[in-house]
């Protein structure tokens, strides 16, 4: 993702979407070992830190840190969710 001058941002596969002047842009961090959307990268502090000031460095408002995966797993008991996040 990459701002872009006037109000706009490009958000992948070369397109891009006009903000109007109360947008906001939301980055979500996944923080489980088997998360659908990037595998796992950001399963670790550090990495996880790390990727959301680049998102806040891109733009972001507001970061969204997701430590439930869905879909393959079952879903984790909220000490496994709370512990995931609360570092962050």
């Amino acid at each position: 993702m990459a701002q872009l001058g006037g109000g706009f941002w490009r958000v992948g596969h070369g397109r891009e979407i006009e903000l109007g002047s109360t947008a906001v842009i939301m980055a979500i961090v996944n923080v489980t070992p088997d998360s659908f959307s990037d595998g796992g990268r950001y399963d670790s502090v550090d990495k996880a830190v790390a990727h959301a000031l680049d998102a806040v460095q891109a733009g972001a408002g507001i970061v969204d840190i997701g430590g439930d995966p869905r879909g393959r797993t079952p879903r984790a008991s909220m000490r496994a969710r709370s512990r995931r996040g609360c570092c962050l």
